[in-house]
């Protein structure tokens, strides 16, 4: 055998180790019926569809081999109708059975796979402030899932996905949002982000009917306020008291924090706005009744002047001492 041919032999036994398989070559190998090419966080891989479970997994392929020699790394099992893409996302929406379900990064959660649970109908992702939100349905309505833990920020009693608001919950809240949502048996929980004293609002599941609570740990909460009104503002800032809401009109139900056993509902729900004011260092309430301005003593619901003002600008001063 002369220099050149032998030359010639290995130039080609690379040429041939160095070509790409084909998918039918790589199906055949892999005993699989399809395959679909992407990335995975900048690694080439492929779904694929596997003939003896018609269910898909994603893998790692070595293409540059002989087809006797193909490698493959399973990144994800095969237990899926359908896989989408990470696309840099941590989790990808997956299918089975007819429901969807989330698939953390396997890269990341070893057993990410086996903890994926497919009870939604659908999945909406939005990302806003690059941040990720989750819209599910489960049976007709729409709820707000955390994509992580896998719980419902809000509960599905949404009609549509664009009427579920968005918000997260923050990682040292998490336990105790998880406590209040079981203990007080609420659908929706909503902490006051500007005290950050543990103060939360709850509505129940069973009578839609809102609350405001604290918790100082994962465990204890304290009853500010009962779950019984149609809404309610979180109490400000070293302020006596808060609006709550019942039939579309407002009240006032004194802090606890200033009151203790005292706090109770002091001014009933009559009223179709309000406005504080600080007069002479104590707070002053106006509050709007038929269309009209007047003032109200906040501590014990005794209304201090006439509703005859247009504007709450055009109220006189409070000639009434509020007693705080």
């Amino acid at each position: 055998m002369t220099k050149h041919l032998i030359i010639a032999i290995c130039l080609m036994a690379n040429f041939t180790h160095a070509q790409e398989l084909t998918d039918k070559e790589i199906l055949r190998k892999m005993q699989a019926k399809e395959i679909i090419w992407g990335e995975f966080y900048g690694t080439e891989v492929a779904l694929v569809k596997m003939k003896s479970t018609k269910k898909w997994g994603m893998y790692e392929v070595d293409r540059y081999m002989y087809e006797e020699n193909l490698q493959y790394k399973e990144i994800v099992p095969p237990r899926f109708d359908s896989i989408g893409w990470f696309e840099d996302k941590p989790f990808a929406i997956v299918k089975r059975k007819k429901k969807y379900g989330i698939l953390l990064n396997p890269q990341e959660i070893y057993d990410a796979a086996t903890k994926v649970k497919c009870d939604y109908d659908d999945i909406k992702v939005v990302e806003k402030d690059y941040e990720y939100y989750l819209k599910v349905k489960v049976d007709s309505k729409w709820g707000l899932l955390d994509w992580f833990d896998g719980i419902y920020v809000l509960d599905p009693s949404f009609d549509s996905a664009e009427d579920v608001p968005l918000f997260k919950i923050d990682d040292w809240n998490l336990d105790t949002y998880k406590n209040a949502k079981q203990t007080l048996n609420a659908d929706i929980v909503v902490f006051d982000k500007n005290n950050g004293d543990g103060v939360f609002k709850a509505r129940s599941r069973e009578t839609q009917k809102w609350g405001l609570f604290q918790s100082l740990s994962s465990e204890a909460i304290d009853e500010l306020i009962p779950m019984t009104y149609d809404s309610l503002r979180f109490t400000p800032v070293n302020n006596p008291y808060t609006i709550v809401y019942q039939n579309g009109k407002l009240g006032v139900y004194l802090s606890k924090w200033t009151f203790d056993d005292e706090a109770k509902q002091t001014v009933e729900c009559i009223y179709e706005d309000y406005k504080r004011y600080d007069a002479e260092g104590k707070p002053a309430l106006a509050v709007k009744k038929n269309g009209k301005w007047g003032w109200v003593d906040w501590k014990t619901g005794e209304e201090k002047s006439e509703f005859s003002f247009d504007t709450p600008e055009e109220l006189p001063f409070p000639l009434y001492t509020q007693d705080y």
